[in-house]
């Protein structure tokens, strides 16, 4: 997986944005790259931050 600037003028791929993509998440996957505008990508960051706590917590309670 590749986290990189959008090299061109791309609209961002979330459903109910239409602003102009600045990062490109390539998956190396059959579905292809996926484009965000910074507002989506920041949103994104925070959901996978809250999700990265919320799993550690449950890996210590499981390891009790």
């Amino acid at each position: 997986m590749q986290i990189d600037y959008c090299p061109k003028n791309i609209r961002c791929d979330t459903a109910t944005c239409n602003k102009m993509a600045k990062v490109c998440i390539n998956t190396s996957g059959h579905k292809g790259s996926l484009h965000l505008c910074e507002d989506c990508f920041l949103q994104m960051l925070a959901i996978m931050t809250k999700m990265k706590k919320e799993l550690i917590e449950i890996q210590k309670e499981t390891k009790k």
